[in-house]
C-alpha cells in the first residue's frame, strides 16, 4: 500500500480493485471501456490523473499509462494536453448507421437515395443476366475487376476531375469496404489519421475496430483549417488525413477550391496520406477539385455509387498512386476476395450505356425539390440544396442525442451529433436530417412538422 493512501480519496472512476487480473493495464483498460459503455462513465466525464488512480490502485504508473492508452486508441477517451484525459463524446453513442425502425412515421436518419429509381437498375439487371455467358459472373474472377469493368471505373470518377487509369483502380464492395481496405492495408494500429470534427461515422468506428486514432482539427464555412492542420501536425506523429471533398458528412460543408489549395500545401509538407471519400461528387453542379488531382502521389481516392446509381448494389471504384498497388491489391483480397462480379458488370452496363448520368440528374433534382421544403419549414438557418441531408444546430445546451431519443418517442428518425463527432472539439448541439429518406414529400413535411415543434415546444420544457 503506498504512503498516501487513496482509499477515500475523491475519483471520478473508481475500478474495483476485486476485479482486476494479468495483465493488469489490459485488465483496467476492459473495466473502463465497460462503465463507458453502460454509462456508469458520461461522456466528457474526466477521468483520474494517472499517477493518482496508480496510487489508488497499487499499481504502477506505465500500467495505467498503458492501459489509458489502449483505450485511447479503442476512441472511447482522448486526452487534452494540459487538461487530461476525457470520456469521448461519442462513446456511449451508436456509431453504426443503421436502420432505426420499419415503421417510422419519418425516417430522417439513415441516408436512403432515392429507391423509387431502383426500376430502371432492374432492367439493366435482367439485361446483363440474359447475355450470353453471363453465367462466368458467378465465378470467382480478378480481384481487381476485368479490364473493362474498370475503365469503366475511370470513366467514371473522370467527371469529377480525376485523371486514373484502369491500372490505377481497384473495385470494391462499396466505399466502406473501400476504407477498410485502406486501413487495413496502409496504415497500423496506433497510426493517428486527421479528420474533421465531425465525420462519416462508420469512419470512426472502423477507425477504433483497427486501434487508429483519430484526431480533429477545427473548420469553418470552407473547412478544415490549414494553419490548425499545420500545428497538430507539428506536434505529433501523424500518418494520414480523412477528407469528404465536395460534402462533408454530417455538416454538409463543401470544401472551397482555394481551402484545397492551402491545405494541399501544410498535406505535402508533411507528406500525408490523403483518403478522399467523395461520394457526393455526382451532386455539385459546381465541381469541386478533389485533392487527388493535385496530390495524386499522396492521395486514395474513393468513389462510391451507393448513393448515385443503387444503394443495394455495392459498388465503388478506388484510384490510387501505383506504388500503394500490391499492398491494396493484397488487402483487397483478404478483406473479400472480390467484389461480386454481377454487380460490378451491371454498374458498368449503367455507366456505359448513359443510364448513369440519367439517375443522377433525376436524384438531383429530388434532393434540390426536398431542400427546398426543408428550407421553408427552418428559412432561418443554412441550407445546402446540393445535398441529401441537413444539419440543424439545436439551442445551446440540449444535445443531439437528446434529440434523437426525443423524436424516436415519436417514432421520427434523426441522428444526434455525437454519432459524428471526432475527440471534444466538436459540440453536440446538432443533428443530422437526411431530407433524401422518407418515401414521400407528405412524409417529410410530417417529420419536418415534428421537428420544428419540438424544437419550439418541448425542448425548453425538458431535461437536456
Amino acid at each position: 500500500m503506498p504512503v498516501n493512501s487513496f482509499d477515500d480519496y475523491e475519483l471520478t472512476w473508481k475500478p474495483d480493485k476485486q476485479e482486476l487480473k494479468t495483465p493488469m493495464y489490459r485488465s483496467l483498460a476492459m473495466l473502463m471501456e465497460a462503465d463507458i459503455k453502460s454509462g456508469k462513465l458520461i461522456a466528457n466525464t474526466k477521468l483520474p490523473p494517472q499517477r493518482e488512480l496508480a496510487d489508488y490502485l497499487d499499481l504502477n504508473h506505465s500500467t495505467i499509462t498503458k492501459a489509458y492508452k489502449l483505450c485511447e486508441l479503442k476512441g472511447v477517451i482522448h486526452a487534452i494536453v494540459g487538461s487530461g484525459t476525457f470520456v469521448s463524446p461519442n462513446a456511449n453513442s451508436s456509431s453504426s448507421i443503421v436502420n432505426q425502425s420499419d415503421t417510422a412515421i419519418a425516417d430522417m436518419g439513415m441516408v436512403l437515395p432515392f429507391f423509387n429509381h431502383n426500376k430502371s437498375v432492374k432492367d439493366i439487371v435482367n439485361e446483363v443476366i440474359k447475355k450470353p455467358l453471363s453465367e462466368k459472373l458467378l465465378e470467382y474472377s480478378n480481384p481487381l475487376g476485368s479490364l473493362s469493368q474498370r475503365i469503366a471505373g475511370a470513366k467514371w470518377v473522370s467527371q469529377f476531375g480525376i485523371d486514373c487509369h484502369a491500372n490505377n483502380t481497384i473495385i470494391t464492395a462499396g466505399a466502406q469496404n473501400a476504407l477498410a481496405i485502406i486501413l487495413l492495408s496502409l496504415f497500423a494500429p496506433g497510426d493517428k489519421i486527421i479528420t474533421d470534427p465531425y465525420t462519416y461515422p462508420n469512419f470512426i468506428a472502423l477507425a477504433n475496430m483497427l486501434h487508429i486514432q483519430l484526431i480533429a482539427v477545427k473548420h469553418d464555412e470552407q473547412g478544415m483549417l490549414p494553419n490548425e492542420l499545420d500545428t497538430i501536425c507539428s506536434l505529433e506523429n501523424i500518418q494520414g488525413i480523412f477528407l469528404m471533398t465536395s460534402c462533408n458528412n454530417p455538416t454538409t460543408i463543401p470544401l472551397s477550391n482555394h481551402r484545397i489549395r492551402e491545405l494541399c500545401f501544410v498535406i505535402k509538407k508533411h507528406q500525408l496520406l490523403v483518403i478522399e471519400d467523395d461520394v457526393f461528387a455526382f451532386m455539385k453542379k459546381n465541381k469541386v477539385t478533389p485533392v487527388c488531382s493535385l496530390l495524386p502521389e499522396q492521395t486514395i481516392y474513393v468513389s462510391g455509387l451507393s448513393k448515385s446509381i443503387c444503394a443495394g448494389i455495392r459498388v465503388a471504384y478506388m484510384c490510387f498512386p501505383q506504388k500503394y498497388l500490391s499492398r491494396l491489391e493484397q488487402g483487397c483480397y483478404n478483406v473479400n476476395i472480390k467484389a461480386s462480379s454481377l454487380n460490378v458488370e451491371v454498374v458498368t452496363e449503367i455507366i456505359q450505356s448513359g443510364l448513369a448520368q440519367k439517375l443522377i440528374q433525376e436524384k438531383y433534382e429530388m434532393a434540390i425539390t426536398r431542400n427546398c421544403l426543408y428550407a421553408k419549414y427552418f428559412p432561418s438557418v443554412h441550407c445546402e440544396p446540393e445535398s441529401y441531408y441537413q444539419w440543424l444546430q439545436l439551442p445551446e445546451g440540449y444535445s443531439g442525442k437528446f434529440f434523437e431519443d426525443l423524436m424516436e418517442s415519436k417514432n421520427i428518425n434523426v441522428y444526434g451529433a455525437e454519432r459524428f463527432s471526432v475527440g471534444d472539439s466538436a459540440k453536440s448541439n446538432a443533428i443530422r436530417i437526411a431530407t433524401c429518406s422518407p418515401a414521400t414529400e407528405a412524409s417529410l413535411e410530417l417529420g419536418l412538422t415534428a421537428i420544428k415543434k419540438a424544437i419550439k415546444e418541448e425542448i425548453p420544457l425538458s431535461t437536456p
